[in-house]
């Protein structure tokens, strides 16, 4: 049994390598995928891609201030200020890490502790 968890664990080291390089190139293959396309498109191409990265952003940034400020004025009751300086750390863990199960105790920890909303599920135990 020790050499199958020893085996299983040098597995997730090297799984781990890999994603670490994985997570190393992630910001910059994006835009080396597109330079390939530049000499067969033309410089339009990067004005267009600039303009869907500024849509998309845009988006986003709405998305942000309009759906979250009114949800948590309208359906919580909590002024959008407070909101956004309690969720502060969540969201810059999500941005930072950019996963989900990364974020996920940090959101809850923040839910509860800083924002102090009620816990809704308790173990039965």
């Amino acid at each position: 049994m020790t050499t199958l968890i020893g085996w299983l664990e040098g597995w997730n080291a090297v799984a781990m390598v890999v994603i670490g390089w994985a997570m190393r190139l992630a910001p910059w293959a994006p835009g080396a995928s597109c330079f390939p396309s530049r000499p067969v498109f033309g410089f339009d191409i990067l004005v267009t891609l600039f303009w869907f990265v500024l849509t998309v952003l845009t988006g986003l940034v709405l998305h942000l201030v309009v759906t979250y400020s009114s949800s948590s004025a309208f359906a919580v009751g909590c002024r959008p200020r407070q909101f956004f300086r309690g969720a502060r750390e969540a969201m810059l863990v999500a941005f930072g890490t950019s996963s989900s199960n990364a974020t996920l105790p940090t959101a809850i920890k923040v839910a509860e502790t800083d924002l102090q909303l009620p816990k809704m599920c308790r173990d039965s135990s």
